[in-house]
């Protein structure tokens, strides 16, 4: 028996039908690989600058870092050198105390009435203690002396350790030794500091 297929568009457009569906399963398939692949070398040019910029920026990072220990040195630099500017100006100005407390020993002196032959000065942390050796004329002229010296703004004390009368070249005269304290460094600093002024 021989069958006839009446129907014979109808399996082509189901071939047909097919065929479209696999044309367009293949479109949508290259679409998505070829979105896929821009997308991917987008990304990969992205990364690729972000990676140069990272690379930049190490590199500028590094430089920056090499600067900051060098400023961090000048700073260390900076802060000693101040300091030891600080200690020569401490130095300088207590270097002078001794010629200001010589100048109050000449400042209060009696002419032709006084002599002294012995001056020591020994410095401590905050004061100095002077010892005075000499000879005068009379106990009063030497009581004047150390009266005088007393009021001086450099003076603390002033004691009379001993005062003898001896004959010296064929003249009565009175020997004496005393000590002066002199007021603290520092008060003495601001005192020579307001007279500059």
């Amino acid at each position: 028996m021989i069958k006839i297929n009446l129907y014979p568009s109808l399996k082509r457009k189901k071939d047909r039908r097919i065929e479209k569906e696999l044309i367009a399963y293949i479109l949508i398939f290259i679409l998505m690989g070829g979105g896929i692949l821009y997308t991917n070398h987008i990304l990969n040019s992205k990364i690729d600058k972000l990676n140069a910029i990272k690379k930049k920026k190490m590199q500028e990072n590094m430089f920056l870092m090499t600067r900051l220990v060098i400023l961090n040195k000048y700073k260390k630099d900076l802060k000693t050198l101040k300091q030891k500017i600080k200690t020569i100006k401490k130095i300088r100005r207590r270097q002078n105390l001794p010629v200001l407390y010589l100048n109050e020993l000449v400042k209060h002196f009696i002419k032709n009435k006084l002599w002294i032959n012995y001056i020591s000065l020994r410095n401590n942390k905050s004061t100095s203690k002077m010892e005075i050796r000499g000879v005068a004329l009379d106990n009063q002229i030497l009581a004047d002396y150390i009266k005088s010296l007393r009021d001086s703004p450099y003076i603390k004390e002033a004691n009379l350790k001993r005062a003898i009368k001896r004959r010296i070249k064929g003249y009565d005269l009175i020997s004496f030794d005393f000590t002066l304290k002199t007021k603290s460094i520092t008060s003495n600093l601001k005192n020579t500091n307001s007279n500059k002024k």
